[in-house]
């Protein structure tokens, strides 16, 4: 739903591959304007994310989107880690990550 919302025909979004749920992003972003791989670890097994200089944007990209927890494979972003520029839009899925922080606050009030 969202390169329907934010990647008009003929403009470009960066996507961050880490996993399954990236690929899956991509592969619908690709359908509705130009997803721009600027990372991804899928030759490699998808065991890591990348380090900032290791990050080199589109200049007049919509947005970056970036998976903040891909559960398949194990790989997080974790809460440190900073995207250090400023005139960028960024797409986060970490709907998983919210749920998990959710379940570990109601398993403790039980326990």
């Amino acid at each position: 739903m969202i390169p329907l919302n934010f990647l008009p025909e003929n403009e470009t979004a960066d996507y961050i591959i880490t996993g399954a749920w990236g690929k899956k992003a991509l592969k619908e972003a690709k359908k509705c304007g130009n997803a721009n791989v600027i990372f991804s670890t899928a030759e490699e097994g998808f065991k890591s994310v990348p380090t900032q200089d290791e990050l080199t944007f589109s200049e007049g990209a919509n947005y970056i989107h970036y998976t903040s927890n891909e559960t398949i494979e194990g790989v997080e972003f974790k809460s440190d880690y900073l995207f250090v520029i400023f005139y960028f839009f960024y797409l986060c899925n970490s709907w998983l990550i919210f749920l998990s922080v959710f379940l570990r606050e109601i398993l403790h009030k039980i326990n």
